[in-house]
């Protein structure tokens, strides 16, 4: 076989790497890898392993701690939430009707406000018999005071929504236990206490009154006695002479 040219090696050579270029041209264009490189999205930071206990992750320079998204809230969570806000107010621990000591964190019972209108307000008032609420304004018990859904009969309220309970427009609290305190043992000795208390003031005080009075009847009468009782005064005879020096001094001063 024959040799070629050193002139006809070099033309061979020559071709080659013409035809490379040119298929490196069709398969990569000009502006290819930079339209890919720009937009193809940088790489993700290296992370420290998973395998590494907790104070080693702390110490990793790569480490960025970001907190847990919190669980989406349930539909009773939303509504004691609501309750608990209540519009912007300071939500009351207690009822506040009297002898009731629900609390307004219970999720399963609802509260409500004292109603702006003087009206309605003055019912709801009335209805509690608190005299302690009759000197405040009706903004003052819409904002401070609310009312459990056990005091409002079921036809008060009204329930069309999972997620909320309202009353209607002429709801009035009419359930209330007014008697219950006097059935506690508890509140009944306190009473009978206080009775003591003040059945043995109150004779004291007339048993002092009367010992005042005894004792000044005894002072007056004893002065009175003592007045009657007493011998006159002795009166004592002017001697001769102090009467002739008084006469003397008198006709001297005549003169």
């Amino acid at each position: 076989m024959g040799t070629l040219p050193r002139s006809g090696r070099a033309r061979c050579i020559v071709g080659r790497r013409r035809l490379l270029s040119r298929r490196r041209v069709a398969v990569n264009p000009p502006g290819r890898s930079q339209q890919c490189r720009a937009a193809s999205p940088p790489p993700p930071p290296p992370y420290p392993p998973p395998f590494l206990p907790p104070v080693l992750l702390l110490l990793h320079p790569t480490y960025t701690h970001t907190p847990a998204p919190p669980p989406p809230l349930r539909p009773a969570d939303l509504k004691g939430q609501r309750r608990q806000s209540g519009g912007g107010g300071t939500m009351p621990n207690f009822c506040a009707a009297p002898n009731c000591t629900r609390k307004s964190t219970q999720s399963d019972l609802a509260f409500f406000r004292f109603p702006r209108d003087p009206v309605r307000c003055q019912r709801w008032v009335e209805n509690c018999r608190r005299a302690d609420l009759e000197d405040k304004t009706p903004d003052q018990l819409n904002k401070h005071y609310r009312l459990c859904a056990k005091h409002f009969e079921t036809s008060m309220i009204c329930r069309s929504s999972p997620y909320r309970t309202v009353l209607r427009d002429n709801a009035v609290p009419t359930i209330f236990d007014l008697t219950s305190h006097l059935n506690n043992p508890h509140s009944r000795h306190r009473k009978r206490i206080k009775e003591l208390v003040s059945t043995l003031l109150s004779s004291a005080l007339i048993e002092k009154k009367h010992a005042h009075s005894e004792r000044h009847t005894a002072c007056s009468q004893e002065t009175l006695s003592t007045l009657y009782t007493a011998p006159p005064e002795p009166c004592t005879p002017r001697s001769k002479h102090s009467t002739v020096k008084s006469g003397k001094d008198m006709s001297l001063n005549t003169c």
